[in-house]
């Protein structure tokens, strides 16, 4: 009993470098398995990101006509009220002036568009994780440009609501106070 307890000690005694040395290799097979999950991750991720920017591209690409129409809309609109109250004869040098500004807003507004755009376009110039910052820099001034773009949205809608539609209102209401008497 005690020469077999001697011979699992030595056998297991001989064992233990190649066992040592097992779990070195299953360390280090580890290690490379961690940066191999670690590269996918990163090639994934500047796939998928580069995916979502071209879907956000294609998705305001295709809302750009429905606005721009809503646009034209409103600005015909306001150029068919001014057309039709200066053939009855009533002063629309306010209404007019509005235009003027609606105009300069939308205007503002598509520059500020077509920014953001250009710069998400540049954004696929540069190689995702392998372009010193420059890739993430494009596109942190692109979603700067989008925030001014939303920005001048806002201000069109309420200058059309709190002013050009006053405006139009006015002058509906003198043209029929004018009308009674």
């Amino acid at each position: 009993m005690q020469k077999t307890k001697k011979l699992s000690l030595v056998f297991l005694s001989s064992l233990l470098p190649l066992i040592i040395g097992k779990t070195d290799v299953l360390a280090l097979s580890h290690a490379d398995n961690r940066l191999q999950k670690s590269e996918d991750i990163r090639d994934n991720g500047c796939e998928i990101l580069n995916n979502r920017i071209d879907a956000r591209i294609q998705l305001f690409e295709q809302n750009k006509e429905y606005h721009k129409n809503i646009y034209e809309a409103l600005v015909r609109k306001v150029e068919d009220l001014i057309d039709w109250m200066s053939e009855k004869g009533l002063v629309i040098n306010k209404l007019q002036s509005d235009l003027i500004v609606l105009s300069d807003l939308l205007t503002k507004a598509w520059e500020d568009y077509s920014s953001f755009i250009s710069l998400l376009m540049e954004t696929k110039s540069y190689t995702c994780g392998e372009s010193q910052g420059q890739f993430r820099e494009k596109l942190m001034l692109a979603v700067e440009e989008l925030k001014k773009y939303k920005t001048d949205v806002v201000e069109i809608r309420n200058y059309y609501k709190n002013t050009v539609k006053e405006d139009m209102r006015e002058l509906r209401d003198l043209y029929k106070e004018l009308r009674r008497e």
